[in-house]
Parts: structure tokens; sequence; C-alpha cells
């Protein structure tokens, strides 16, 4: 014989007495309507700490001394771009002249020394000519770099421009300008057999 368990069935008023009592838990519970509202003045009552607003506008006076701040960056900028492209440019007319200076004396002493009539004026002396012109020509340029560097650090003194903008590169510098830089002029000295002037130096 099988006998099936049957669940039991509460009775009736045990289900009219839950129905009643959920009921008025529910009347009880605060309506959405009834909860209070959240604003930023009472945010950090419910944050439980300290809360740190952003705001999505920045002022008009921020937003001037940004675009003061880039403006300057720029106008630094283009000051040291500027003075720095000049002394380089200064600075390898400088090296160039040096180097001209040296072909030539080199062309000069080849000139002087050759015995042979033909090589000497037909190659030695073109090829010195040319070196002359030429270190003529570089001579020129770099004075006229000079004299444009020295124009642009005046006009950006003028402008405002800071003396550290106007400084870049001045270490290229360092080294003599083109119109000091001369080679020393030869002096033969003096033959053993020479009588001495009076009162010249020994």
């Amino acid at each position: 014989m099988i006998i099936i368990d049957q669940p039991e069935t509460p009775p009736a008023n045990d289900l009219i007495s839950a129905s009643r009592a959920a009921k008025e838990q529910r009347e009880k519970a605060p309506t959405p309507t009834t909860r209070p509202r959240i604003t930023n003045k009472n945010l950090k009552d419910f944050a439980g700490g300290s809360v740190t607003t952003a705001q999505p506008n920045a002022s008009p006076e921020r937003a001037s001394a940004s675009a003061a701040a880039v403006a300057a960056e720029r106008e630094e900028q283009v000051w040291r771009e500027r003075v720095l492209d000049l002394r380089l440019r200064a600075r390898r007319a400088r090296d160039e002249i040096q180097r001209l200076e040296t072909e030539s004396a080199a062309l000069r002493r080849s000139f002087y020394v050759e015995d042979d009539p033909y090589v000497r004026d037909t190659r030695i002396k073109p090829a010195w000519d040319r070196a002359l012109d030429t270190l003529s020509q570089a001579r020129r340029d770099a004075d006229s770099l000079r004299l444009e560097l020295a124009r642009v650090l005046d006009e950006g003194r003028q402008a405002g421009a800071l003396p550290g903008w106007l400084r870049e590169g001045i270490e290229l510098e360092h080294d003599l300008p083109p119109d000091q830089i001369s080679e020393p002029a030869a002096i033969e000295p003096p033959l053993a057999s020479e009588p001495r002037e009076p009162n010249s130096p020994p």
C-alpha cells in the first residue's frame, strides 16, 4: 500500500492574517515621492564623506589667462628660433671663412714655390684668384648676417622679448667675429751678419 504525504494547507485564517500584515508593512514603507531629493547642496550628507565637484565651464578670467600663456609660449619659441637660426648661419659663415683662408694661404705658398711658370700661371693663379673671390664674398655674407642678428636683437628688445629668449645659441659666438680675424703678417727675421741699429731691442 502506497501512502503519499500531502503538504499541509495552512488554515484560511492564517492566510488572511499574513495578507493583512504584508499590506500594513507596505503602507508603513516610504513611497518614492516621500524620499528626500538629492541635490548638490545635500550630496555630501548622503555620500558619507567629502565630495569634490568640478565646474563644467571655466571662468572667462581663467580662459583669458590660459590663452595669454599659450601666446607667450608661442612668442618665446618664435624669438628663440629666429636668433638661433641667425647664429647658426653666422657660425657656418665663419667656419667657411676659416676654410677659405686656409685654402688661399696654401695656394699662395704654392704659387711662390712653383718653378714652372706655366703651372703657376695657368693652374695655381686662377685657383688662387677664385679662392680669394669666394673668401671676399663669404666675408660680406658674414657681415650681413652679423648686422641682421644685431637688428633682430634690437627688434626683440623693443618688442619686450625676455633676455633669455635672445640668448639662444649665444655659445656659437664665443670666437672672434670675421672682421677681427686676420692672418698675421709675415716678418722676415734679420740676418745674423746685419749690424744692429742703435737703441734697437735685442
